[in-house]
């Protein structure tokens, strides 16, 4: 069974709050390591922000019902990546106790803690640049309403299948969106008008068909005589 794009991302922002509270955790363990008490404090700040918002995230939609459009999940997701770049600049310009560090013996635990949080950092602009390429091509193709969806629909208002049928229709036949309702289409349900469709590979099997079967007619097709 093919997870469903909320399903997906539900995953990740419960991984991405976990991660960001063992982050936490990390940050108060070792802040004997590092000159400036105040930089700790903004890191903890940060850390608690990214675990609330992640958490409203995964739980929104299932708990309190409420919906998130495309455009509200970007935005966020675009807050989310701002505030890991912030936190990751600050870990990795933190000013280091060398006395206190080697006493305690904390050079792994902090070289962890600085890889987890640019792992972050890195899957959340992946996660980014992937919804707006989603949405975008959504948009182009046959959905210019795909903002306002929301993001936790079933089927997802930015179905693949769809996108690249259009995109490449040589591979995959286009489904029939004119038939109301269809998940990314009019929030009316009223039908859509759109122009024919020719697969073309279909086509030229056709043709090939039709000049092969007739005795009068050469071509490169081939002919029967």
């Amino acid at each position: 069974m093919a997870f469903r794009f909320s399903t997906i991302r539900r995953i990740l922002s419960v991984n991405l709050a976990f991660i960001h509270i063992s982050c936490l955790a990390l940050a108060i363990y070792l802040c004997r390591s590092f000159m400036s008490r105040n930089t700790i404090w903004i890191i903890g700040f940060l850390e608690v922000a990214l675990v609330l918002l992640f958490v409203n995230s995964a739980v929104a939609k299932p708990l309190f019902k409420h919906t998130t459009s495309v455009l509200q999940e970007l935005c966020s997701s675009f807050a989310a990546f701002a505030l890991n770049s912030v936190l990751s600049l600050l870990v990795v310009s933190l000013e280091v106790n060398d006395r206190e560090m080697a006493r305690l013996n904390m050079g792994r635990a902090i070289h962890v803690w600085i890889r987890i949080v640019l792992a972050v950092v890195f899957t959340q602009f992946s996660y980014t640049i992937i919804l707006v390429i989603l949405a975008m091509l959504t948009h182009f193709s046959f959905d210019k309403n795909v903002w306002k969806r929301d993001i936790d629909s079933s089927p997802a208002p930015f179905p693949f299948a769809i996108i690249v049928s259009i995109l490449l229709p040589c591979f995959l036949r286009r489904p029939d969106l004119t038939l109301p309702p269809f998940p990314s289409g009019p929030a009316d349900a009223s039908p859509v008008i759109r122009p024919p469709y020719i697969n073309i590979i279909n086509y030229s099997i056709e043709l090939r068909r039709h000049y092969s079967s007739s005795p009068h007619v050469n071509s490169r097709f081939g002919s029967t005589s």
